[in-house]
């Protein structure tokens, strides 16, 4: 399947991960320093 991403909307699936605590804390300062949420970020 072929698509433009500034037109398509794809798919989305709700999911969780478990992450390592340090790990976690990394990804939030990185998304908290490019404006996003973390969920975003990810």
């Amino acid at each position: 399947m072929s698509f433009d991403m500034n037109t398509a909307v794809a798919p989305k699936k709700q999911t969780a991960f478990r992450l390592d605590v340090d790990l976690l804390e990394r990804l939030r300062v990185i998304a908290r320093r490019e404006n996003m949420s973390l969920n975003n970020y990810v």
